[in-house]
């Protein structure tokens, strides 16, 4: 038999619930079967994840479960890589959907895409279980670089690449030595950045990363992330992983250039008229919003949570 055209990754802890809605996603993909794949990583999970695994694979001969006994995600995904077959693998998150053409369209990209990619990435978008705040923004749980297919051509737009909706050459991701391990989650402990390291280090070696926005998948929102606290833990973590990433030290010049900056686009929206002012002083006063509405309340948590992520920042980056 031949083998599989794409590997498509699962890497799951304690979310038997959740990991079903994902593997019933992804054994109703327009994709013929014999061409793809599904490894599910077991990572130590103690829940009923065996059981809800055994059902699919009985019904399902392209799905397989390995395990993984140390705990945290870059573990996962690296034993899923060794135990898959095909010459592309596919990351999900157990706790995602994909849409029906989303592995027949991640061959597309790597098959039809020149030159050939080294990474293919695709949007997120939330699903909520129930309805979120009113300081809540769709943004929070939304990863997306535009609606234009394109190769990605900037660092930052590389942080675009999103765990829960990814693909690689496999020979690649052994070549550059997989996820690295002091990096993502372990557990319910929120660690970040391990694709992001990954897929850096491919840019930075001028390998193609290549990004459509028709590849997507839905990203299930439970209320434990829908409150202040995760959002602003999220945030730190991810400034933390940044700051690790980059290698930015406190006391460099683009550290600083960053601060000003900030500080300057700071007061300019808390001072909207003072470049206005010949004086310097007189400032025309400024209608302000009520404190009760819904967008003082987002911009509030959003300014909170940007904060958060540049303490994050900060707290990772090395004194020199």
């Amino acid at each position: 038999m031949a083998p599989p055209l794409v590997s498509v990754i699962v890497c799951t802890h304690n979310q038997a619930v959740l990991l079903e809605q994902c593997l019933q996603s992804l054994v109703a993909q327009t994709l013929s079967p014999d061409q793809y794949e599904v490894v599910v990583v077991d990572n130590n999970s103690t829940d009923h994840t065996q059981t809800i695994v055994g059902r699919f694979i009985c019904r399902y001969p392209h799905i397989k479960v390995v395990a993984e006994q140390r705990i945290g995600v870059s573990h996962a995904r690296n034993t899923g890589v060794a135990c898959s077959q095909a010459d592309y693998v596919a990351f999900i998150d157990d706790d995602a959907q994909a849409l029906p053409d989303w592995v027949k369209k991640i061959v597309a990209a790597f098959r039809q895409t020149q030159p050939t990619p080294a990474v293919v990435g695709g949007q997120t978008f939330p699903h909520y279980v129930q309805s979120p705040p009113g300081w809540f923004l769709d943004g929070y749980e939304t990863i997306t670089r535009g609606s234009t297919k394109r190769f990605l051509n900037s660092r930052w737009d590389c942080y675009g690449i999103c765990g829960m909706n990814m693909a690689f050459n496999k020979r690649l991701i052994l070549r550059f030595g997989g996820f690295p391990t002091d990096f993502g989650h372990v557990g319910k402990k929120v660690r970040l950045g391990e694709e992001t390291s990954l897929v850096l280090r491919l840019y930075e070696n001028d390998l193609p990363i290549w990004y459509d926005p028709t590849i997507r998948v839905k990203h299930l929102v439970p209320i434990s992330k829908m409150t202040m606290r995760y959002r602003l833990r999220r945030s730190y973590q991810g400034g933390i992983a940044i700051s690790r990433i980059e290698g930015t030290t406190i006391f460099s010049r683009k550290t600083w250039a960053a601060i000003t900056s900030r500080l300057t686009k700071l007061l300019d929206a808390v001072w909207p008229g003072r470049k206005d002012s010949r004086a310097g002083w007189n400032i025309p006063c400024q209608p302000v919003e009520k404190p009760h509405q819904k967008n003082m309340r987002q911009k509030a948590v959003a300014n909170a949570i940007f904060i958060a992520g540049k303490a994050g920042r900060y707290r990772g980056m090395r004194l020199w």
